[in-house]
């Protein structure tokens, strides 16, 4: 008796070809090769993960926080330690500045906009090139790109909604890099908020308005998606082919009934 060692029997079940298993890492395989978009995702994804857990040991290295009520009572050692917290090196590597504010950011804000935005002013030196370019300019700026991205997100062709998109990353790419040119024109390398500035309150209105611009655009888009809009047509069409359908045969009728007359006439025209 032959056993073909190929197939591997499920009970009562069919047989199934034990290489079949393996069919899934292989359609997997080329689909990475076939879509490189979906290689540069998973790529991502993995480059945010080492990125969270280098996060994670740079700060247990860093040892405690020990704000004990004398150091909050005494503003001094207070703000040397804020100072030194919030101070960044000349390299502008990503975890040299951990504030609390910088790591309550996203993943793709920390480790992608912000040492992208860094790169733009100390390698290529935006605000020397570009020192009229101020931060409330950029900021009005982006709220301008998220007034154009509500007309391509609300878009029902796939293309433009995909142009949305890089159109609403390339403006909070801009809302990392005003919080750069800000520190460099005031020649400060602190991570914080200075809510005492005008800025400030300019560049929160603008996030603000950001988020509503993306909201409304969405909407808009599952607005003209609705489930009920196709139902309607298919009603509307199925009405409107009722409707043709009865004209026809009224007028059918109406040439028979016209056909007769003229064939009565006929007959009493001969008799």
């Amino acid at each position: 008796m032959v056993i073909d060692i190929r197939k591997i029997s499920n009970g009562a079940g069919l047989a199934r070809p034990a290489f079949q298993h393996g069919h899934f890492y292989v359609r997997t395989f080329h689909l990475f090769i076939a879509y490189s978009i979906y290689s540069y995702f998973l790529l991502l994804i993995i480059y945010l993960q080492i990125m969270d857990i280098i996060l994670y040991f740079k700060i247990r290295s860093r040892g405690s926080l020990d704000l004990n009520v004398i150091t909050i009572t005494n503003h001094t050692n207070l703000n040397k330690f804020h100072q030194k917290m919030t101070e960044t090196s000349n390299d502008n590597h990503i975890f040299n500045s951990l504030s609390i504010k910088k790591m309550m950011v996203g993943q793709i804000t920390q480790y992608v906009r912000s040492p992208l935005a860094e790169y733009v002013e100390s390698n290529l030196h935006f605000t020397y090139y570009f020192p009229s370019i101020s931060v409330n300019i950029i900021s009005i700026f982006h709220c301008f790109l998220s007034l154009i991205s509500i007309k391509f997100f609300s878009s029902e062709l796939l293309f433009q909604r995909r142009i949305g998109i890089l159109i609403f990353e390339f403006r909070n790419f801009l809302d990392c890099l005003d919080g750069v040119v800000f520190r460099a024109h005031i020649k400060n390398s602190h991570y914080k908020s200075y809510h005492d500035n005008f800025g400030f309150y300019i560049d929160s209105l603008s996030d603000v308005f950001g988020g509503i611009c993306l909201i409304i655009g969405c909407l808009l888009y599952f607005y003209k998606q609705r489930p009920f809009r196709s139902i309607i047509h298919q009603v509307n069409q199925s009405l409107s082919t009722r409707l043709s359908r009865s004209n026809d045969n009224e007028n059918e009728e109406i040439d028979l009934i016209i056909l007769n007359i003229d064939d009565e006439q006929k007959k009493n025209t001969i008799n």
